[in-house]
């Protein structure tokens, strides 16, 4: 095709690699790297935010929960303590104290098992209710007994009252960390699997990426070395003068 009222019209060759200045293909290729290396750490940002992440829930699902019910168990444990304490105490002053420290137990435990919003809700209101049923017992019979210094009176009502109550109570206390331990191990599994994939991701990437960048890497470089190539040809070839 020739040209027509003086402009040339005929097709232009699309540019390549190989027509590229040197400046350019090296800059093309720098520029791949970039590219290749900000892809990678983006992948590798995304995988440290949903690890960390899996990491809070499980945190907030799990141990959290596993702390709460070693709270509610601690201040059930400790308010028999001060039961006891109350009923063998001597001193009224004593006396006094223990029952103070026997209704801060009953309030603590109260608290925990408000903030313990773990997987088995029907297990924590069978635990409430044996638990009610325990403290309207010592504060209707053993907390006056102690104070009367009714041990007599005392010991038969924690015999044949008490120990009953906190059996069910021990027997819930155990099912609840048995869950939560379970629980547990399933999120830790879960967030484990989950850092593998995403691990897994970043370790492709990375690889397709290195050899993505190898590629144009040589691609832009192999022109650069046949053109200076020919040029050590040209001058080889060339006649010298004197």
């Amino acid at each position: 095709m020739g040209t027509f009222s003086g402009i040339d019209v005929r097709p232009r060759k699309r540019l390549s690699v190989a027509e590229l200045g040197v400046k350019k293909k090296i800059l093309t290729a720098v520029l791949v790297a970039v590219l290749v290396t900000l892809a990678v750490g983006v992948a590798g940002l995304r995988a440290l935010s949903g690890t960390s992440a899996s990491a809070q829930d499980l945190y907030r699902r799990n141990v959290a929960n596993v702390g709460a019910v070693g709270a509610i168990k601690a201040a059930m444990i400790q308010a028999r303590v001060d039961l006891a304490n109350q009923a063998s105490s001597v001193d009224p002053a004593d006396t006094a104290k223990y029952t103070r420290g026997f209704t801060a137990d009953v309030q603590a435990a109260d608290a925990a098992m408000t903030a313990y919003g773990g997987q088995d809700q029907v297990l924590l209101a069978d635990l409430r209710t044996n638990w009610r049923d325990y403290v309207r017992v010592a504060r209707d019979d053993q907390l006056p007994a102690g104070a009367a210094r009714d041990l007599a009176s005392w010991q038969r009502t924690r015999d044949t009252v008490i120990n009953p109550i906190f059996t069910r109570i021990n027997r819930d206390l155990a099912e609840l960390q048995a869950v939560e331990a379970a629980a547990a191990a399933t999120s830790a599994a879960a967030a484990r699997s989950d850092y593998l994939s995403r691990r897994t991701t970043v370790i492709v990437m990375l690889v397709v990426g290195c050899l993505l960048a190898l590629g144009i890497g040589v691609a832009v470089t192999r022109p650069i070395v046949r053109s200076l190539s020919t040029v050590g040809d040209v001058r080889h070839a060339s006649p010298t003068t004197t």
